[in-house]
C-alpha cells in the first residue's frame, strides 16, 4: 500500500470518529460512495483533489488540516 494514502485515510478516519459520523454519514455528505470511503480510510486507493476537498468540507475543516498528517 502507498503510505502516503494510509496516513491520509487514518487521519480521515479519525476525523470522522471525532465528528460521531459513520462511514455513510460522511459519504452522504461528500458525496461519495460509502464503500469508496472505506478503501479510502484503510489506504487502498489515492485521493484526487476533489475528493480531498469534498472530504474536508464535509468535516468542516480545511484540507490542509488534514494532509498536515503526513507533513504538507
Amino acid at each position: 500500500m502507498n503510505e502516503i494514502a494510509e496516513v491520509l485515510g487514518k487521519k480521515i478516519k479519525l476525523l470522522r470518529i471525532e465528528k460521531d459520523f459513520t462511514q455513510l454519514d460522511l459519504s452522504f455528505n461528500a458525496g461519495i460512495n460509502r464503500t469508496y470511503l472505506g478503501k479510502i480510510e484503510r489506504g487502498e486507493v489515492n485521493l484526487t483533489i476533489d475528493k480531498l476537498n469534498n472530504i474536508a468540507n464535509a468535516l468542516g475543516c480545511k484540507p490542509s488540516d488534514i494532509l498536515a498528517a503526513v507533513g504538507m
